[in-house]
């Protein structure tokens, strides 16, 4: 039996761009959301390699985990399942539109709007 699913809040939903945080580091910035009310935080960071990508990742879901925000990864399902991350966020333009099963993963448990 899969555990129960985790329904994300979407009237705060914090995609991420360590462009903007003005000069503050990313992972105090998604804490500072996490504690705001932050139903979920979508990691997109799309200039990273996969390894900084992943490095990224695990310190973003160490920080925002003690607060219960599921972390979703930006194009990524390799780094999402590397991270075991809650889910992946897929545009048509990641998985050429042509496998709509594809658009859509979650961990087993995860994530239902």
């Amino acid at each position: 039996m899969l555990p129960e699913p985790t329904h994300i809040n979407f009237r705060l939903y914090v995609v991420t761009d360590r462009q903007q945080t003005a000069g503050r580091a990313l992972e105090e910035v998604v804490v500072a959301a996490a504690r705001g009310g932050a139903g979920a935080i979508q990691l997109r960071e799309k200039d990273l390699s996969a390894r900084d990508l992943y490095a990224l990742g695990a310190r973003v879901q160490a920080a925002i985990s003690p607060y219960g925000v599921p972390l979703l990864i930006n194009d990524r399902l390799d780094v999402a399942l590397a991270l075991d991350a809650a889910g992946v966020h897929l545009a048509v333009a990641s998985y050429g539109g042509g496998a709509p099963r594809a658009r859509h993963w979650e961990a087993p448990g995860g994530l239902h709007p």
